[in-house]
């Protein structure tokens, strides 16, 4: 069952992205379905803002059909940070970007925050990935404060970067996707991904234009779990903004930690 929810959490969370966006005000609400042997097993919604230099995404994903009924899992996410307005690299006083965790090259990003709180009939988890750290509460159990993972959280690395960016380290928090691109063209780009257990699939995506900004409207994954997401809708709209506190809510969060732009992590 991990090898089905890793899969299907990189289905709902991969290239359902304002891919490409420069730094401008902009926001677009995706919706997206996932599709397994031609069944629907899960849904997205996904709200994500560009304004001027900094970002915001958040969103919930959830089972839908027979993977429901076992599983019954939901997770809900978010993801601030900063855009350098040149690509060429952001002030590094906030102790370095992807160049300084994980050998990606500097892309003028920089990630804040990124966190989750996944459910399903057996567990319940929350993440926070913040100031250089990860903290975990599986079950009410708080786990013992972690070193951030190497490499951009899939939200940054996925909704921010560059559409077909190059090869990227890229990660859950608790786990590590390898993305290396095949092949990049015009609307389309192909990558071969490896992850922490090195299981190795193929992920291909074809992008649209949604009110100018461009999304992904259909990604393919071909591997021990060959699945389909297709954008149902999007809506977009300028200057809107995410207006929810706290990264994280409960004893994750990170001391001290203020209200700021991402999801309220509730039940």
């Amino acid at each position: 069952m991990r090898a089905i929810f890793l899969s299907f959490n990189l289905l709902c969370f991969a290239f359902s992205a304002m891919a490409g966006t420069e730094p401008s005000t902009a926001a677009a609400l995706l919706r997206y379905d996932a599709f397994v042997g031609g069944a629907k097993v899960g849904e997205a919604r996904i709200h994500v803002v560009i304004d001027g230099g900094s970002y915001q995404i958040q969103g919930s994903a959830r089972t839908r059909g027979l993977l429901d009924t076992f599983s019954n899992w939901r997770n809900r996410f978010s993801a601030r940070g900063g855009i350098a307005k040149a690509r060429g690299g952001i002030a590094k006083a906030r102790g370095g970007i992807a160049k300084a965790r994980g050998g990606l090259e500097d892309r003028g990003i920089l990630p804040l925050s990124f966190s989750y709180l996944e459910k399903d009939r057996d567990k319940r988890r929350e993440v926070l990935v913040q100031e250089g750290t990860l903290r975990v509460v599986k079950n009410g159990k708080v786990r013992a404060t972690r070193p951030a993972p190497a490499g951009f959280d899939v939200l940054t690395g996925l909704f921010v970067l560059q559409s077909c960016a190059g090869d990227q380290l890229l990660h859950t928090g608790r786990h590590h996707y390898r993305l290396t691109r095949l092949e990049s063209k015009p609307g389309r780009c192909r990558y071969v991904v490896m992850d922490d257990d090195e299981d190795r699939y193929e992920v291909s995506v074809a992008f649209t234009n949604r009110g100018g900004i461009v999304v992904p409207h259909r990604v393919d994954v071909d591997g021990f779990l060959s699945g389909t997401v297709l954008l149902r809708d999007a809506e977009v709209a300028v200057g809107e903004r995410i207006n929810a506190p706290g990264p994280l809510v409960g004893a994750a969060a990170a001391p001290g930690a203020g209200a700021g732009p991402a999801t309220v992590m509730t039940p």
